[in-house]
């Protein structure tokens, strides 16, 4: 049998200024490590959770409309460099690892909902982050479809708090709620997993037509 290789869990959320990936820069970028348990490898306060600066402000029309108050705090002085970023993300990483005896074979895997379109930003912008990662990625929208297509069952509603609250394996830090938070969101991929994972029991011959 094949030996497992130690499961850290990078869970990574941003919000961007349009959708097109190649012309796209960050606007907020949130990140939390768990083990493959979901629990958390660090106390909240090693959370990221940035406003990244943009001065001028590069944003869509539809972005500038909707998220007025992030496009603020881009603007504020609270806002941090896209380098400050890297540096906050390779932190967490080795604060997650530093438990094993060989910190830096330990390649944590990227997580969150429909990841690539973070995962292509994280590959522009932070090299060195992506560099460390795993090939391999967590993309929680699989179980989704697969609980939706299998199952048929309830989705989780990842914009309900109460619902996050609830399936979050650890307390959540929801903050005042806004649309297209990253950090409410990585939050809601996470608790979106454990529902997942807690709900998919199946036995042969058991899938539904």
């Amino acid at each position: 049998m094949a030996r497992l290789e130690p499961l850290v869990y990078l869970w990574l959320d941003s919000e961007y200024s349009e959708l097109d990936s190649d012309r796209a820069v960050w606007l907020q970028v949130a990140a939390v490590a768990t083990d493959g348990r979901l629990r958390r490898l660090h106390p909240p306060a090693v959370d990221l959770n940035a406003a990244v600066r943009q001065r001028p402000l590069r944003a869509s029309a539809w972005v500038r409309a909707h998220l007025p108050e992030l496009c603020a705090r881009c603007q504020s002085r609270e806002a941090v460099s896209v380098r400050e970023v890297e540096r906050r993300l390779m932190a967490l990483i080795d604060r997650a690892t530093a438990r094993f005896a060989r910190p830096d074979r330990v390649r944590p895997v990227l997580a969150g909902n429909s990841i690539h379109a973070d995962a292509a930003l994280l590959n522009r912008f932070c090299p060195r982050v992506a560099a460390r990662l795993h090939y391999r990625r967590m993309d929680v929208t699989s179980f989704k479809l697969a609980w939706r297509n299998w199952f048929r069952g309830p989705l989780f509603d990842k914009e309900d708090p109460a619902s996050v609250q609830a399936h979050l394996p650890f307390r959540a830090i929801l903050g005042e709620r806004r649309p297209h938070d990253a950090y409410f969101d990585v939050q809601a991929s996470i608790a979106e997993l454990n529902y997942y994972c807690r709900s998919l029991t199946i036995k042969p011959g058991e899938a539904r037509d």
